[in-house]
């Protein structure tokens, strides 16, 4: 009988295996991994399963969130502008010959520009973005460390991808970044969620004001510049 105590003690004793779903970095982290087959599986755990993606996220780490971010950010953006193309090419052509051929011109050279662009604004968003995260959870008393919104932010811009769908893609993507860094915060950050909230309200703010703050600036040295090339 004590035997049979014993046997049944070290049974519910034993340690239960870990939840392989949280097990380990994530893919596109695993250094085992090739770039592309762990290219996908992180899209594909982020996007449709980002409960699961967050916890195995970590705080440290500044390549990895900035490569991924830069491939699919850039792969969004030339999705999205490809659509556009389109759309535009196609009011064109109700133009008139002359009209709709010299709107064409213009619009494939402004589309063609924004193309070899994609990469530089994507990564341009990546920085910006990433520092008004980082003000926002400063701001609400959530963490000083910058590496926590920078990882976060960078590996929401999987959901750039969705760009490919057309005319709708791009604010789709933006409302799905949204989703991802809000579930980043709460679980990186273990913010509840009234305060996740306010973290992303004070982050959306800190983007327009900072944007119309730039565009105050540039506005005014573009004045300026005028005003000089009136005088002389």
């Amino acid at each position: 009988m004590r035997e049979a105590a014993g046997e049944a003690g070290g049974q519910a004793a034993a340690p239960v295996p870990p939840n392989p779903g949280k097990a380990g970095p994530i893919p596109w982290e695993d250094p085992h991994l090739p770039r592309l087959p762990a290219l996908g599986r992180t899209l594909g755990e982020l996007l449709f399963n980002p409960r699961g993606f967050f916890p195995r996220l970590g705080r440290h780490g500044w390549g990895e969130p900035l490569a991924f971010g830069l491939i699919t950010g850039t792969a969004g953006l030339l999705a999205g502008f490809f659509w556009s193309l389109l759309l535009y090419a196609g009011a064109s052509q109700g133009l008139g010959d002359y009209w709709g051929s010299q709107s064409q011109a213009v619009g494939t050279g402004l589309a063609v520009l924004l193309m070899v662009a994609a990469p530089a604004v994507t990564l341009g968003n990546l920085a910006f973005g990433a520092a008004c995260l980082w003000g926002a959870l400063a701001l609400a008393g959530a963490g000083r460390d910058f590496a926590p919104a920078w990882r976060i932010y960078g590996y929401a811009q999987g959901a750039m991808v969705v760009g490919v769908i057309p005319v709708l893609g791009l604010p789709l993507a933006g409302l799905w970044v949204l989703v991802l860094v809000y579930l980043g915060v709460q679980t990186v950050c273990k913010t509840s969620g009234g305060r996740t909230l306010m973290i992303l309200v004070l982050f959306l703010g800190l983007q327009v004001f900072w944007l119309v703050l730039l565009g105050g600036v540039l506005l005014a040295l573009l004045g300026f510049l005028g005003f000089l090339l009136f005088l002389g």
